[in-house]
């Protein structure tokens, strides 16, 4: 069993590198954000209108992409630049 596992986490990790890129490889945006939302209390995952009030209530932003692989996790175009 834990052998199963050990592989299944390998296969992910190369599946993962190999769709994104190692993180030397990649530029960054200014003004892009990948944020991940807590799931609600159930368990069940946030909808994109739930998402949307949160980047409002917080000063705005737009969704550019929700990813699969990791529940709630969003790419975000904030709504204002930031020198952070």
């Amino acid at each position: 069993m834990c052998k199963r596992i050990g592989f299944l986490s390998c296969v992910i990790c190369l599946i993962i590198y190999s769709s994104v890129g190692f993180a030397g490889d990649l530029a960054y945006k200014p003004g892009d954000l990948i944020v991940r939302f807590k799931p609600k209390a159930n368990g069940d995952e946030r909808a994109i209108a739930e998402r949307n009030a949160v980047l409002a209530s917080i000063g705005g932003g737009t969704i550019k992409h929700c990813y699969t692989l990791v529940p709630g996790l969003t790419l975000v175009k904030t709504a204002a630049t930031s020198d952070c």
